[in-house]
């Protein structure tokens, strides 16, 4: 449903800076690009689902607006839904999750911890990674704790600008979020710039 493309640029300093894939498809329809008074607007949790999958997986998405020939838009009601769902789950203001933690320190380890100020029910995980330096983290492992035991163990392999990782349920009473990064598959020292929790399956 989207096309994506992939710059791999490489500036005159130690390292290589990786730019987002542009992921780019339509509100309307049969990837209708232009205004069509005959198609109807794709559904609130299958954009939700665009998101994610794009977005959340370090891509820039360019979502198009379709306007008519008097430049009337047809689909406000579906931007609109669409921009309070992500206000209410991927805030801009990183301080408005309900738990998140800017800047965390790595420990010798190589693992950064979000700990909740008290146990929430969590159905995903937003990382970002700190690019001053490259795109540096190239395998990782997310774990999920309720009290002292993992109850749920993600292995992914990059974050870039932005991950939204889908945990496979909500996890009742979770207390911390834990990412170990496997410092051998690094290509620069890691930095992370967010670990947040959310919990959107009802919004």
């Amino acid at each position: 449903p989207y096309k994506a493309g992939f710059f791999f640029v490489v500036f005159p300093f130690p390292y290589p800076a990786r730019y987002p894939a542009e992921c780019d498809t339509t509100v309307q329809n049969s990837d209708e690009w232009f205004f069509d008074p005959h198609a109807t607007a794709r559904s609130l949790e299958e954009l939700k689902s665009v998101y994610v999958d794009t977005v959340g997986n370090n891509c820039n998405l360019m979502l198009d607006i379709a306007p008519d020939k008097n430049g009337t838009i047809h689909d406000e009601e579906t931007y609109d839904a669409l921009g309070d769902f992500l206000s209410l789950c991927y805030p801009s203001d990183v301080s408005q999750y309900p738990a998140s933690v800017s800047d965390p320190p790595i420990s010798p380890e190589n693992v950064a911890t979000l700990t909740f100020k008290s146990p929430m029910a969590v159905d995903r995980v937003v990382l970002m990674e700190d690019q001053s330096a490259g795109q540096c983290v190239l395998a990782y492992t997310v774990n999920v704790h309720v009290g002292d035991a993992v109850a749920a163990q993600l292995t992914e392999k990059w974050i870039g600008h932005k991950r939204v990782l889908l945990l496979p349920h909500v996890m009742q009473r979770v207390t911390a979020v834990s990412v170990a990064i496997n410092a051998q598959q690094a290509d620069c020292k890691p930095k992370l710039a967010l670990i947040a929790a959310s919990m959107c399956q009802y919004h």
